[in-house]
């Protein structure tokens, strides 16, 4: 039986794998919290929840955008893309592989990685950081891939 993390519990991807997980005849314990029981984007509280429930599979699928151009100066906004869907990556994936070296990590990605589109850079520029940083990984050795889907049918999306 492995433990599997899914991060973005409340996101429509999340609760799809969630079910595709539960299909799999008693194969996983899934561990979804919602963002009131874990704040990716704090490395302390991120390092702690890894370490109470030290997942054999690591799925980083929190997101977050708020589609604006740069010229609309919202900072609070991209900052805020850059922390959810690039720096709780780091945050979790960091603390999983220190807790448990075999650990699997798997990163959800989009296509937006490697398309630009206007008024998204900082979620296409966190989508792209996200793809080579996965690349870097397995490159050290680490068991991890990305899976990056093209536009899904979402409340996000919407």
């Amino acid at each position: 039986m492995k433990k599997v993390l899914i991060t973005g519990g409340n996101g429509d991807i999340a609760k799809s794998i969630l079910k595709l997980l539960q299909e799999q005849n008693q194969k996983f314990v899934v561990i979804s919290p919602d963002r009131f029981e874990l704040d990716v984007t704090i490395y302390d509280k991120s390092r702690a929840y890894i370490e109470k429930h030290c997942p054999d599979i690591l799925i980083n699928n929190a997101g977050y955008i708020k589609v604006n151009s740069l010229v609309d100066d919202d900072f609070l906004s991209d900052k805020k893309t850059i922390d959810v869907n690039l720096t709780s990556i780091f945050n979790l994936s960091i603390a999983a592989v220190k807790y448990n070296p075999q650990v699997q990590v798997i990163n959800i990605g989009s296509s937006a990685a490697t398309k630009p589109r206007g008024s998204w850079s900082s979620y296409c520029a966190t989508k792209a950081a996200l793809v080579m940083a996965t690349k870097c990984w397995a490159d050290e050795g680490i068991n991890t891939i990305c899976l990056s889907p093209g536009r899904t049918v979402s409340t996000m999306r919407e």
